[in-house]
């Protein structure tokens, strides 16, 4: 059986015997997959509709449901009766960024949700994404394992920095020598992701899992809410929107609430979208002035990076080839005319885009796991929720 599985962001093709059981399958993949828990720590879904699968060390895969071609998603289960995988979050309603004064230069994809997170598939620089059932391919496959679809794939992808070798660049932008690193420093998807990334890019932890983040982009909105409109505040009144932003189990922050905080600390942010290669910077400049507001922080020169998937934010740290160490000796903001961390970015965006590390929202699949209808790119999922009420939808693959 060739089957595929996803655990945080991470994807391994294996192919198994049909007597297979869950035990080959976790020694099979524990190597693929960083950081995958001991197999009684782990819970699976599978199938579409997703369902949840019994994970017993002697059962057989088959048995349990799983079947040559499935795509199988592991999630860490629960402990202390509380999941550790991702919540489910409803689609937004806003397609680009729209703010007062913002030009069509600003515009931007307004960042979606983490719709459960935890089914996000990557496809490595050695395997290539099927275009018709998007299962994911050693690069060697003429044709797709499950549907037979043919390879589209026709030219060499080039080598570049993976998270486990961080892009790195010398002052030139090569990657050649490792003069520069910037790494992705992953946060938890649990609605709070913008916000605990910003947390960590100011303070180096996340210990309220964004509430601090969340509460100065809310002061934002209330310092600034006679110059706002309900275009960039998903057309609420700035009263009411500064109760949603504050509400950590049903809202998620976007690229406004990263220009509130900009603001608010007087910094710049740089967007990196994996999917479109963008840098966009997010500052003050951008809001509007409020005659009588008090005047807000002279900027301190320097600027902070924030890594979009298409459903996630994460935020970004640098290194230089001199230091070691984990995440708490990287580097959380550079000035503004550091042109190296400029091409470091670049290169980690390059690295993140051939290793396919985004979601494609105009075309992902989603299941409304209140009615079961499958749906194909946020707009269907928008408009379903609009016309039903049903806010609750899951990725497949």
């Amino acid at each position: 059986m060739r089957l595929k599985f996803t655990f945080s962001g991470q994807s391994a093709v294996v192919t198994l015997p049909r007597e297979a059981t869950w035990q080959d399958a976790h020694d099979s993949i524990t190597e693929k997959l960083h950081g995958l828990p001991p197999l009684a720590a782990l819970s699976a879904q599978s199938g579409f509709p997703p369902q949840p699968r019994e994970v017993a060390k002697d059962s057989s895969l088959q048995f349990c449901g799983i079947s040559n071609g499935s795509s199988v998603t592991l999630t860490a289960a629960a402990v202390g009766g509380v999941e550790s995988s991702p919540t489910t979050e409803p689609p937004r309603q806003s397609d680009s960024l729209s703010y007062p004064g913002a030009t069509a230069g600003d515009a931007v994809a307004t960042p979606t949700p983490h719709i459960n997170n935890s089914h996000h598939t990557v496809a490595s620089s050695a395997q290539w994404s099927c275009s018709a059932c998007t299962f994911i391919n050693e690069a060697t496959a003429a044709t797709c394992a499950v549907c037979e679809t043919p390879n589209p794939g026709t030219q060499q992808q080039p080598s570049i920095a993976t998270p486990s070798s961080p892009a790195s660049v010398t002052a030139h932008g090569s990657t050649s020598a490792p003069h520069m690193a910037m790494e992705r420093v992953v946060v938890p998807a649990d609605n709070n992701c913008l916000y605990t990334a910003v947390a960590w890019l100011r303070t180096g932890a996340y210990p309220d899992k964004g509430a601090s983040m969340r509460q100065a982009a809310a002061d934002q909105i209330e310092l600034r809410a006679h110059g706002l409109q309900t275009a960039a505040l998903d057309g609420m009144i700035p009263a009411v929107y500064q109760a949603h932003v504050l509400k950590q189990d049903s809202s998620w922050g976007g690229a406004f609430e990263l220009q509130l905080l900009a603001a608010h600390f007087g910094t710049t942010f740089v967007l990196l979208n994996i999917q479109t290669g963008q840098q966009m910077e997010f500052s003050v400049e951008g809001l509007p002035s409020v005659p009588g507001a008090p005047s807000p922080p002279p900027h301190d020169g320097r600027r902070a990076f924030v890594l979009y998937d298409g459903l996630h934010f994460d935020a970004v740290g640098g290194r230089s080839a001199s230091q070691g160490g984990g995440h708490a000796q990287l580097l959380r903001d550079f000035a503004m005319d550091d042109t190296l961390t400029t091409a470091a970015a670049g290169a980690l965006v390059q690295g993140e885009q051939v290793r396919r590390a985004f979601t494609d929202t105009a075309r992902y699949t989603l299941c409304c796991l209140v009615c079961q209808q499958g749906l194909t790119g946020n707009d269907a999922a928008v408009k379903h929720a609009q016309s039903t009420g049903h806010t609750n939808f899951a990725e497949y693959s």
